[in-house]
């Protein structure tokens, strides 16, 4: 029998998309900001809360699309008081275009060359003074932190393009949040190509 949460969200919650591959699921959802809990002015707009329906399978680390906006799912939780899921998450304000450095051989020569993967949904925060004196666990060259779906499968030393600016991926905390990972990034002066000359042996 539907409890009261269930009817308000299939009545008035907002329509949900989660996207999944190979198929995205359509479901129902509530959204309110989680000003609370977020002690920095900046970051208040960008996290937000509320429950959705058990049956959507929501994790975390999906992204999900609601009220024309996209969200990556930051921690997910039964809510015992409905038996629907209560979550936490950050709004996405960057996409990223992802590339990791491949070796291959031409000509019996190893050459290294970048490869495009697919491109990542992302929250992003630029690393001022006043972060770097709360988060001392800031590497010193970070110029941009990312919050990441971890299936996005970003690796130490690949590349990120945001705003058609290359970025190293220089540290990866991905023990904090389930399915999401924080990875610190700073200028990326590699060049499009590398051929290190060593023969095939």
């Amino acid at each position: 029998m539907s409890g009261y949460v269930t009817k308000y969200l299939l009545s008035k919650g907002q329509d949900c998309t989660i996207l999944r591959s190979p198929k995205d699921i359509s479901t129902k959802i509530s959204l309110a900001r989680a000003t609370k809990a977020i002690r920095i002015y900046g970051a208040r707009e960008a996290h937000w809360q509320g429950l959705i329906l058990s049956d959507s399978g929501l994790v975390s680390g999906d992204v999900f699309q609601a009220n024309d906006m996209t969200f990556i799912a930051q921690s997910v939780n039964n809510d015992p008081a409905s038996n629907e899921f209560a979550w936490f998450g950050v709004m996405v304000n960057a996409e990223l275009g992802h590339w990791r450095l491949v070796e291959k051989v031409e000509n019996g020569v190893i050459v290294q060359e970048w490869k495009q993967k697919d491109n990542v949904y992302a929250f992003g925060e630029i690393v001022t003074a006043d972060l770097r004196q709360r988060d001392p666990g800031l590497l010193e060259g970070t110029l941009y932190i990312f919050q990441v779906p971890k299936s996005a499968d970003i690796e130490l030393l690949d590349r990120v393009v945001y705003n058609g600016k290359n970025y190293k991926v220089n540290a990866i905390d991905d023990i904090g949040l389930g399915g999401v990972a924080r990875i610190q990034t700073g200028a990326d002066t590699r060049p499009a190509a590398i051929d290190n000359g060593e023969e095939e042996e």
